[in-house]
């Protein structure tokens, strides 16, 4: 499954078909052009106009993001030479 140019990495399924946990493992830039992409579609500014402007922000914004049920690992494995974030969340019922 992509979401706005991001590979999910891990899509967990009940019995019942229906999505229970959804995860994503991104480098800040990968992160940059899906928020610009989605801000492009919805015509509104996208706050973040630098991939290192997001990954300040993530870093700064862990405990809010934890608190709305993410489950947020900065800095999680390094691909390339970059840093990728894993995010990951339990959903309930469709996205």
């Amino acid at each position: 499954m992509e979401f706005y140019g991001i590979q999910s990495v891990k899509i967990a399924r009940e019995i019942t078909g229906e999505i229970s946990k959804i995860s994503f493992l991104a480098t800040a830039k990968e992160l940059c052009t899906a928020f610009s992409m989605i801000s492009k579609n919805k015509n509104i500014p996208n706050p973040f106009a630098a991939p290192g402007v997001l990954g300040s922000r993530l870093s700064n914004s862990k405990s809010i993001l934890e608190e709305a049920g993410w489950t947020v690992s900065i800095r999680h494995k390094i691909s390339r030479g970059q840093y990728r974030h894993l995010l990951e969340k339990k959903v309930d019922g469709d996205l």
